[in-house]
């Protein structure tokens, strides 16, 4: 593949990962609500949904990374502001514009992921005391007689 081949295809990867982004954000947002709904069903079919996304999303963030390395870069966000800096001002004006978007919306997807990461943690730490009441009174003791 040529070079200005390779720029080409690097650039519409991040814009196929512009799209599926806000896709993946809105998953995640029924995930937290599967979850607070408690439908476990629907949130596994959706968490299967999901493997996928993030297996394509992957897959394409290493080919760009292959991508880079072809082109003489780093394989990181250096890498890619290397190459941004070596590029035409119109070319890397719309090609940095597409980058800081797709950053923000995978800082939007991590933050609401996190968000669900935290949901699990206390309906599991909820559930764990609503089954083990008893080691909850034991822990109680325990700490109390420490005193």
């Amino acid at each position: 593949m040529s070079r200005a081949d390779t720029l080409r295809t690097l650039a519409e990867s991040i814009q196929q990962d512009l799209l599926t982004y806000p896709k993946l954000l809105a998953q995640l947002q029924k995930q937290q609500q599967l979850m607070l709904e408690r439908d476990i069903d629907s949130l596994s079919e959706l968490n299967q949904r999901l493997e996928q996304v993030y297996a394509s999303l992957q897959a394409r963030a290493a080919q760009r990374q292959q991508w880079l390395n072809e082109l003489g870069f780093s394989s990181n966000a250096d890498g890619f502001y290397d190459l941004l800096a070596r590029l035409p001002s119109g070319s890397s004006a719309k090609l940095k514009q597409s980058y800081q978007r797709l950053k923000q919306l995978m800082h939007a997807c991590q933050r609401q992921n996190d968000r669900n990461g935290q949901l699990l943690v206390k309906q599991q730490q909820l559930l764990n005391r609503l089954l083990n009441p008893h080691q909850q009174q034991q822990q109680l003791q325990d700490y109390g007689s420490q005193r």
